[in-house]
């Protein structure tokens, strides 16, 4: 008896392969949106970078900034009214205003040019800044206009100075309060604007310079 053991089939090169089912092709996946690579966020501006930035842009209003370049420049300009402020005082009190005013003026274009480049980082118009500038000019105008004669009152009579202050609320005194008022609604808006965080795509006014 043979064993029950069947060889495979020898393949002759003669006839014809034996026909295989054809194999089905996976279909490529579908995609609802087309492919973004991932976003990079880029390292904080730092202080002296800020600084550096603002001042090569000194009256450039084109362009975004992101909120580390924004705030940075606020802290340089706070700590350079007060310490002039400092050095000032000891000279009496007009010259110590008289400075700081100098000094807000001479910051006030780098002030502008960054705000609205920061509002251009969140896709917004830098019209409010100059609506806000025109409200702070006249009420420092005004300011000049009701209190600069008493401050000679300052130092020598404390109480006549109050008393003072109190007796000249007149026309320029209302209009100083109605201007502070609409400057402080202002600046709120602004402040709401500045602390949001920078558009990630790129926008009318340039590339971000947070994401990449």
């Amino acid at each position: 008896m043979e064993p029950n053991n069947p060889q495979p089939p020898v393949f002759n090169p003669g006839q014809q392969q034996p026909p295989q089912a054809p194999q089905r092709q996976q279909p490529m996946p579908q995609y609802p949106y087309p492919y973004q690579a991932p976003i990079r966020e880029l390292p904080q501006m730092s202080f002296i970078d800020a600084i550096k930035t603002c001042f090569a842009k000194y009256a450039d209003f084109s362009g975004r900034a992101r909120r580390s370049e924004f705030w940075w420049w606020q802290l340089f300009q706070v700590i350079c009214s007060w310490a002039l402020s400092f050095i000032l005082m000891f000279l009496g009190t007009k010259t110590m205003l008289a400075g700081s005013l100098l000094l807000s003026l001479a910051l006030l274009c780098p002030l502008l040019a960054v705000q609205t480049r920061r509002l251009h980082d969140t896709g917004r118009s830098g019209i409010i800044v100059g609506i806000t500038a025109f409200f702070y000019l006249v009420m420092q105008a005004l300011a000049v206009k009701v209190y600069w004669p008493l401050m000679d009152l300052a130092k020598s009579d404390p109480m006549a100075f109050a008393d003072a202050i109190q007796e000249s609320v007149g026309p320029f005194g209302i209009a100083l309060g109605l201007v502070a008022l609409v400057y402080s609604i202002l600046m709120f808006i602004l402040l709401i604007f500045n602390l949001q965080d920078s558009d990630r795509n790129e926008n009318k006014y340039g590339p971000s310079p947070k994401y990449q």
